[in-house]
């Protein structure tokens, strides 16, 4: 399931009403709110046992002019039997992330994620990334993932995505 509630801005579509107000310079620029919750719950084979699952989270996103601060926090549990006994493993995991529009073309993105997983170590992340739009449909990435306590990028990611 999925339910939102967005107040003020655009619509979801890109289209405004009266009393939306929009810079006609800069059209995506908008002031709004967003709040969601979604879950996913069923069964499923793995390793050839069943397990459930379930997974259950809440997620916002507030723009102001040209920063949209956004995030999510989302927490899970998988259960099965092994030799007649039930076991859970559950976890949770969250993010924010700030993108700022440098340019119309260019994205500046930070963002921070942190994983829980039940028995293991917490996993975290900062993400800092630079999104250079070409066209409609073609966008380069520069991304490079740092542990909190380091100084030093883990991974260097250079992407480019298309869709024709």
């Amino acid at each position: 399931y999925r339910l939102a509630y967005k107040a003020g801005g655009l619509a979801y579509d890109g289209s405004s009403t009266e009393n939306t107000q929009i810079n006609n310079d800069a059209d995506w620029v908008e002031s709004s709110l967003a709040l969601g919750t979604f879950g996913y719950f069923g069964t499923g084979v793995s390793a050839n046992r069943n397990v459930s699952f379930r997974r259950l989270g809440f997620d916002f996103s507030l723009t102001k002019t040209d920063l949209n601060v956004f995030g999510g926090l989302i927490t899970g549990a998988d259960q099965e039997y092994r030799n007649d006994k039930l076991h859970e493993e559950g976890y949770s995991l969250y993010f924010i992330e700030g993108d700022y529009m440098i340019y119309p073309w260019l994205i500046g993105i930070l963002r921070y994620e942190e994983a829980r997983p039940e028995g293991s170590a917490h996993i975290r992340r900062v993400v800092p990334s630079i999104t250079a739009l070409y066209t409609a449909n073609v966008k380069f990435i520069i991304e490079a993932p740092l542990n909190p306590g380091g100084t030093t990028a883990t991974n260097l990611l250079l992407g480019m995505d298309f869709v024709f």
